[in-house]
């Protein structure tokens, strides 16, 4: 797996149904909700229990090696709200719920968004053809869809650069663009699945020259701020050092391994990864999509659609799913929401290993079950 890459797949033992949770943030496999859950399950009545349960629980991760933040939020009011171990350890700067990581491939629910943002001011139609929104494509490919890009259907590649410190080698859009439609197709377009980081970053290239700017640009004033997510930016972003994690237990890429001393996002990665956040910003986000702040409401569904290919999303809206992300340089986070973002966990981790995930499986069951 090439440097800074996401993992495949987290199986998380929900009470009632195991969901697996694509650390992609694509084809995530979500269940219905029980029709209890806001009965019961989480209610004002047992949060404290609730709490001291998943404060034991990060205890004995900790002693295991964790160390991140973890936020459990119901109806937007966070149940829980802790941060343990250390963001700089030579610096012996604590972590906390603001304290910013590297959200990897969480980067691609917000293209996601971005692409949407277009279509609803109707510059963009999830139907049109690569061939009609770039110059210069191969005949192969000239008929993929701006939907099959963002479902991972398009049959490209899976990385733009698959090789160790991938997501950092130096690309122009144009180098990555050519390199990308270069490559033979997987299989036809939309006739399978198959995960593809080149696609969200031909995707990018797509949603720049239709908005008219760069791709950053339009992703923070279009989703990161309507989203609420103060804090987050790419890297390269000046933050005060003391509020970014620098990565550990993996690979290291220059003399500060953290996202604000990464100087900027290639091509390379553009699109698919290079975004940074709190707990605190991706728990604004999920409830502002879900609140229509983001999108339009009647969009909301679409999106939850693409992010959950290849399966059917399933019917209403009482539904529970997670996406995620990880890299070889030491963060990994993960995202579990359901019923609207009535309920979120968000767990994200700077001690490699992919320590977010075997913590949210500990925890989702006592806010889902």
């Amino acid at each position: 797996m090439p440097s800074g890459r996401s993992v495949n797949v987290l199986v998380l033992g929900l009470a009632v149904t195991a969901m697996i949770v694509a650390l992609a943030g694509s084809g995530a496999l979500a269940r219905d909700a029980p029709s209890k859950v806001e009965d019961s399950g989480f209610a004002l009545d047992r949060e404290g229990s609730v709490r001291g349960r998943i404060g034991e629980i990060l205890k004995s991760q900790r002693r295991r090696g964790f160390s991140g933040a973890v936020l459990v939020a119901r109806r937007g009011r966070p149940v829980f709200s802790r941060g343990v171990g250390l963001a700089d350890r030579s610096r012996r700067i604590p972590i906390t719920p603001r304290t910013i990581f590297d959200i990897g491939s969480i980067t691609k629910p917000l293209t996601i968004a971005a692409a949407l943002a277009l279509v609803e001011d109707g510059r963009l139609h999830l139907s049109d053809r690569l061939g009609d929104l770039l110059p210069g494509v191969p005949a192969d490919k000239q008929a993929i869809t701006l939907r099959q890009l963002l479902a991972h259907r398009a049959g490209l590649p899976e990385y733009v650069v698959d090789t160790p410190g991938g997501d950092f080698v130096e690309l122009s859009r144009e180098q990555a663009i050519s390199r990308i439609l270069g490559s033979p197709l997987r299989f036809a377009p939309g006739t399978d699945y198959g995960y593809s980081d080149a696609g969200y970053t031909v995707a990018a290239a797509v949603i720049e020259d239709v908005a008219g700017q760069p791709f950053e640009d339009f992703l923070r004033e279009r989703v990161l701020e309507h989203g609420g997510m103060k804090s987050a930016g790419f890297y390269g972003d000046r933050w005060r050092a003391s509020r970014v994690a620098i990565g550990y237990g993996g690979s290291t890429h220059g003399a500060r391994n953290a996202p604000d001393a990464w100087s900027h996002v290639s091509w390379s990665l553009k699109g698919a990864g290079g975004v940074a956040a709190s707990a605190r910003d991706l728990v604004s986000w999920t409830r502002r999509l879900w609140r229509g702040r983001v999108l339009e409401r009647s969009t909301v569904r679409t999106f939850y659609e693409i992010l959950y290919e290849p399966e059917e999303l399933p019917r209403g809206y009482r539904f529970v799913l997670g996406y995620g992300g990880a890299n070889d340089y030491g963060f990994n986070s993960v995202v579990v929401e359901g019923n609207r973002a009535h309920r979120v966990v968000v767990v994200l981790t700077n001690a490699g290993g992919n320590r977010a995930e075997r913590l949210a499986r500990r925890i989702e069951p006592l806010v889902f079950g």
